[in-house]
């Protein structure tokens, strides 16, 4: 993951960009865009800059009116990845961090996870529809009012583990219902990013290195623009 070296947000047309991808119902103000896998969003700095930066680095960099130094990095005291409410985040470094995650139980499991409000039958339900051939994982996001990084860990067994999955899951291999269209965006421009490998972009957005490859050939996702 790249970091920036500068605040962008003080940039009319940056500040919309980010803000329409922004969901403010609830007091953590939820990243709707493109996640990796851990739950934290994800953002397309446009032109000069050109590169994906964590959003709520972004967030907290323009709450703070400073970029963030060499070592350190933006910490979540709601301990909820998605959220990039000013208000939740603070400067921290990896040790501080790595104490907050055991101090607020961060792998604890079940309804105290920070997908707050799914309950357990929710969850089962959900296990339900990702065994189903053809439901998409970002339609099920929708119906229950989480971001698709949710499902995603409750698929890969990350959340919830009590409930029983099934052996296998339906194939998706080469499926464009596996990623959104901000995600394959963001896949685009880390492939057109010198040095950076296939191999790592499959594993920082769960998928294969064929889904991946496919993308860069243009075989999936064809209307979206390679330059």
């Amino acid at each position: 993951m790249c970091y920036h070296k500068k605040m962008h947000l003080d940039d009319p047309k940056t500040r919309a960009r980010f803000e329409a991808k922004v969901d403010r119902a609830g007091e953590c103000h939820v990243w709707k865009a493109a996640h990796i896998p851990s739950g934290h969003g994800v953002f397309w700095l446009a032109a000069p800059d050109a590169k994906l930066v964590y959003a709520h680095r972004v967030a907290l960099e323009h709450k703070l009116g400073r970029p963030l130094q060499e070592g350190e990095m933006a910490t979540h005291r709601c301990d909820n990845p998605p959220c990039v409410n000013p208000d939740h985040l603070e400067p921290g470094d990896a040790l501080k961090n790595s104490h907050d995650a055991v101090s607020r139980s961060r792998h604890m499991h079940g309804a105290g996870h920070y997908l707050t409000h799914l309950t357990d039958q929710d969850a089962r339900e959900i296990v339900a529809l990702l065994a189903t051939p053809g439901v998409r994982q970002d339609a099920i996001a929708r119906r229950y009012g989480v971001s698709r990084a949710s499902i995603t860990q409750i698929k890969k067994g990350r959340s919830w583990k009590h409930i029983p999955r099934p052996a296998s899951w339906p194939s998706t291999e080469g499926n464009r219902s596996e990623l959104t269209i901000e995600q394959v965006r963001a896949i685009i421009a880390l492939l057109n990013t010198p040095g950076t490998k296939v191999a790592d972009i499959a594993r920082m957005y769960g998928v294969s290195a064929t889904i991946i490859y496919n993308i860069q050939s243009g075989r999936t996702w064809k209307s979206v623009s390679r330059s």
